[in-house]
């Protein structure tokens, strides 16, 4: 009896442990206002549309492990994400801080993590959840993925889109970052074969960035 009940407990911890939290609701375009005061900035050719809880999805990250804790293991969230096709696919995350202490304690509201696939070896993620939203970029053999706010000044509406899909007319002919383009390497050559060791040498470096508010 004992023994049952045990292995049940066991079981039970199991289940709840692996059981991914969703957050996000798959949404018809059309049930989405766009209210005068907004506009879109990021309008990819196809793309799919999804709703967010993000108070909730907000109170549950506040509970995950930081990347490099030493039993982050046995305390990582699983969350489901959503995908360009219009499914989610679930994540483990973990908080992964890239502001110095200072200047995140300034800014509490701005948070920022790393998740696996745990389905596709190869497939990683990196986001923020701050007052503008959620924004993510998701890392595949396939293409990289993106999730941005449907409009400024919404954060419960976002489009799910492969980055191949969006080519904003504003910056056709623009040099970017000072480089050609032609001389850049395909894509492909900085796509993983697969996932990179589980252990590897962390290296911190400093650095000062400016950018548009697009992109930061």
């Amino acid at each position: 009896m004992v023994k049952n009940l045990i292995v049940f407990i066991f079981l039970s911890f199991i289940t709840v442990h692996l059981s991914a939290q969703s957050f996000w609701t798959k949404t018809e375009e059309s049930r989405i206002q766009l209210r005068s005061s907004e506009n879109r900035s990021i309008i990819p050719v196809k793309y799919e549309t999804f709703s967010l809880d993000i108070e909730g999805l907000k109170a549950y990250l506040a509970k995950a492990p930081m990347e490099f804790q030493e039993d982050r293991k046995s305390m990582e969230l699983i969350l489901d994400i959503p995908m360009p096709s219009g499914k989610t696919e679930r994540f483990k995350v973990y908080e992964s801080p890239v502001m110095e202490n200072g200047l995140a304690l300034k800014y509490p509201s701005i948070k920022s993590y790393k998740a696996y696939s745990l389905t596709e070896k190869a497939k990683f993620m990196r986001f923020d959840v701050s007052e503008n939203g959620f924004h993510a970029a998701i890392f595949a053999l396939d293409g990289e993925k993106y999730i941005d706010p449907y409009s400024s000044e919404n954060t419960s509406d976002y489009i799910v889109y492969n980055t191949k899909d969006h080519l904003p007319e504003i910056y056709k002919g623009i040099q970017m970052c000072g480089t050609e383009d032609n001389v850049r390497p395909a894509v492909s050559h900085f796509r993983p074969d697969t996932r990179n060791a589980a252990e590897v040498e962390l290296r911190v470096y400093r650095v000062a960035m400016a950018c548009t508010g697009e992109w930061g």
